[in-house]
């Protein structure tokens, strides 16, 4: 069988103490596909990881060689400025006007103009997304969502990550006029402050949270985005954690309390899993 062959497009170089013990980007997410792999029972070699650094080095592979983009996180403004999360126009967020991310959202809209390709964005990754497809990235006014969160899953949502087991009885709100039971949820890890704004035209919606409307995007057999890090472990979490109170977070209570949290059960796997079957064409909707 021919693997499918998966670009990782690198949008951060990590700190030191991450990529000392787990390599690059790239390296993270494959590791996290290949337990979506494991846990699907699916032989390792139907994929085809390349890794490509579209930050520093400005990379990006030729369509006609990939079938799968996927669109990393991104913590920039954390690693190089110590002046962290107070200033715009860096070059660090996904709204930002500077040539890596334009050159970025481009490519990204090129091939969403197609119909072969796939697309899967995670954080910034799903923040880039968003913005190719003309939805507002911004500051999130309620503040940042740090560690294992739970997101409220919406009806597609618990279709697609087959929650469906669990109680659908409960308190439920309406969004864009569809019930969503707010008991039906999954927990993932967060690191951001940056959010989409509005659900871009002809996307549905995956999943919400208090401080986060907009969880998750999806279109059959084209798109799959999340704002959570699911590639994250606990480990790397805590790392990122640290590093962010050492670079003097103004927030210790919420490093705190987000510490407190990171080594709550996360759903990684179970994502890794419904990703991959995204890119294989297996996703049952």
């Amino acid at each position: 069988m021919t693997p499918t062959r998966i670009a990782v497009l690198e949008c951060d170089p990590l700190i030191a103490s991450i990529r000392n013990r787990y390599g690059n980007y790239g390296d993270i997410v494959t590791g996290f596909l290949q337990a979506g792999a494991n846990h699907l029972g699916l032989p390792l070699n139907e994929l085809e990881i390349s890794t490509w650094d579209v930050e520093a080095k400005q990379e990006f592979p030729a369509l006609e060689e990939i079938d799968t983009i996927l669109v990393t996180g991104s913590n920039l403004r954390l690693w190089r400025y110590k002046k962290l999360f107070l200033e715009d126009g860096l070059g660090l967020s996904a709204y930002d006007d500077v040539d890596w991310i334009n050159h970025l959202v481009e490519y990204i809209k090129e091939i969403l103009a197609q119909e072969r390709i796939k697309v899967i964005g995670l954080c910034f990754g799903h923040q880039i997304i968003g913005r190719a497809l003309g939805a507002k990235a911004a500051i999130n006014s309620l503040g940042y969502e740090l560690s294992v969160c739970d997101v409220v899953l919406a009806p597609l949502g618990v279709r697609l990550f087959g929650k469906s087991e669990l109680p659908v009885h409960g308190p439920r709100i309406y969004l864009a006029g569809i019930p969503w039971a707010l008991t039906i949820k999954k927990a993932i890890h967060q690191m951001h402050h940056d959010i989409i704004c509005s659900y871009p035209a002809g996307v549905s919606a995956l999943g919400m949270s208090p401080a986060c409307e907009v969880q998750g995007m999806f279109v059959p057999g084209t798109l799959l985005t999340l704002q959570g890090h699911p590639e994250f472990n606990n480990e790397i979490m805590l790392e990122l954690l640290k590093a962010s109170k050492d670079l003097g977070f103004k927030d210790e209570a919420l490093i705190d309390d987000a510490m407190s949290r990171v080594n709550n059960k996360h759903d990684g796997t179970l994502v890794a899993a419904v990703l991959l079957k995204f890119v294989k064409g297996t996703l049952k909707v």
